[in-house]
């Protein structure tokens, strides 16, 4: 009894020791990220930069050498069912004022004078990327769709499906 006692044991210990090895972040940085994605595909990840939100763009920029890299983002329940991740937005405060931060710098509702003049969103966000290039999806009769791209009109390689917002900073751009 005491042998299957501590066998059990160890078996949960161990497994709970892999879900908060599954559930801890990578920190990478978003230029290496771009340049070599397949590391980090299907992981979670920790990314920093600059959130781009106006109509049709949704991505996070760092200060690469490179100015074209970007990663698009997405929120879970933006993601096409069969590449939805198994993890929900974590809502808190921080993703309130980050929610209400995208509407002022992409405009939202809000008549083009009573935005917020040059808003600039610097976040550190923890999401799974997903890339690079294609992806696979399902129409409505179940027929495959292969994507060469990800993002608004497929532009993008790499997409970073947010989990939670860590780090927020907002500022005015000169």
């Amino acid at each position: 009894m005491f042998v299957r006692l501590l066998v059990f044991g160890i078996a949960l210990f161990g497994w709970s020791v892999e879900l908060k090895s599954q559930n801890t972040p990578m920190k990478a940085d978003i230029c290496e990220v771009a340049k070599n994605p397949e590391p980090f595909s299907g992981k979670l990840i920790e990314l920093s930069g600059d959130v781009n939100s106006s109509f049709e763009q949704f991505t996070l920029t760092g200060r690469c050498k490179d100015t074209s890299l970007a990663v698009w983002l997405s929120f879970p329940d933006g993601v096409e069912p069969e590449s939805r991740p198994d993890f929900r937005l974590e809502k808190d405060n921080i993703e309130e004022l980050f929610e209400e931060a995208l509407k002022a710098q992409g405009g939202g509702l809000l008549h083009r004078a009573e935005r917020p003049a040059n808003l600039k969103i610097s976040a550190t966000l923890v999401g799974r990327l997903d890339g690079p290039g294609r992806l696979i999806t399902r129409n409505e009769k179940g027929e495959k769709i292969v994507r060469n791209g990800l993002g608004h009109l497929n532009a993008y390689s790499l997409r970073l499906v947010i989990r939670s917002v860590e780090v927020l900073t907002l500022s005015r751009q000169r």
